[in-house]
């Protein structure tokens, strides 16, 4: 008998849990495959309803959103005021700006969306003040 599932208990996913898992897959496939994700989050987490589920995905959608629109308004708003910013400031707004309004985004989203953020920028032709 295989006794070492005892050991290690499997925990109930949280909110924050199923939001990043969202939004996870949010950031890999692309907002425009929202029923391959739905179909995903559903085999993941059997027990939402579809209510909770739509719950979500306004969350975690928004905070897509708000990660990727958020560095572009920084920055217009900087160059307005003849004030560059380096990269690394720019990383520090980004982050307290989605830690006060998303607080449950884990660090790796966190970086996945900045990191997709930059490339755009860069491909946009903006250019940081160096650190």
């Amino acid at each position: 008998m295989n006794t070492l599932h005892l050991l290690f208990k499997s925990k109930e996913p949280t909110e924050a849990d199923i939001l990043n898992a969202g939004l996870k897959l949010t950031i890999r496939l692309g907002v425009n495959n929202e029923d391959l994700i739905k179909s995903i989050l559903i085999n993941k987490f059997p027990f939402l309803t579809d209510d909770e589920l739509m719950g979500f995905e306004k969350e975690y959608k928004g905070a897509n959103d708000f990660g990727h629109n958020f560095p572009y308004m920084t920055m217009v708003k900087r160059c307005k005021d003849f004030d560059a910013m380096s990269g690394s400031e720019l990383l520090e707004v980004y982050e307290s700006a989605m830690a006060k309004k998303y607080p449950w985004v884990s660090k790796s989203n966190l970086r996945s969306i900045y990191a997709k953020v930059c490339y755009g920028l860069f491909h946009d032709g903006w250019n940081f003040k160096k650190d």
